[in-house]
């Protein structure tokens, strides 16, 4: 029965939907919509020279490739495009890599070691030959970071030990 005009019908079916989208508003939506879904980004879990990759820029715009040979103490920076697969030249002559071990700090100058296919005065490598940044980049809890300029200023950063693999034989 309409009483003053509004129905009990038009008040509960208007609380009810005030109701509704106030628990929405506070809860969130949880229909199948993609809006809130993660994108899944696919690129390969290690770099051409089987090093570890860090991504670089908003939606990976390019990747580095961090790659050790310990035999040689020859540590190896890369500089990829944004799916990790082809080289790309940059301008600059060295890294400098800064770690961290505890209260230890140490830097470390990386010079260009430009690749067949680098245009002239510029790099896709960075090399150096050093037992102690080698030991270093394998010992976990050790913190590295160092800037590179390709379209801008990056800041890439590594954790030591990362890059290993895990043990299969472990229980």
């Amino acid at each position: 029965m309409k009483r003053g005009g509004i129905s009990r019908q038009t008040v509960r079916f208007a609380l009810g939907f005030c109701g509704g989208i106030i628990a929405c508003g506070l809860l969130g939506c949880r229909g199948d919509s993609d809006v809130n879904k993660p994108v899944e980004h696919h690129h390969p879990e290690h770099g051409p020279h089987q090093g570890m990759l860090v991504e670089l820029g908003e939606k990976d715009a390019y990747h580095l490739e961090i790659a050790t040979d310990p035999a040689a103490h020859r540590f190896s920076v890369y500089v990829l495009d944004g799916n990790a697969a082809k080289s790309v030249s940059v301008e600059q002559k060295e890294l400098l890599i800064k770690v961290v071990d505890g209260d230890r700090h140490s830097e470390f100058k990386v010079p260009a070691a430009p690749q067949p296919g680098d245009a002239a005065g510029q790099t896709s490598r960075f090399e150096i030959v050093s037992p102690e940044l080698c030991a270093l980049f394998d010992k976990p809890g050790v913190d590295g970071h160092f800037n590179i300029t390709i379209d801008q200023i990056y800041i890439a950063t590594f954790k030591g030990g990362a890059h290993e693999e895990p043990d299969e034989h472990h229980l």
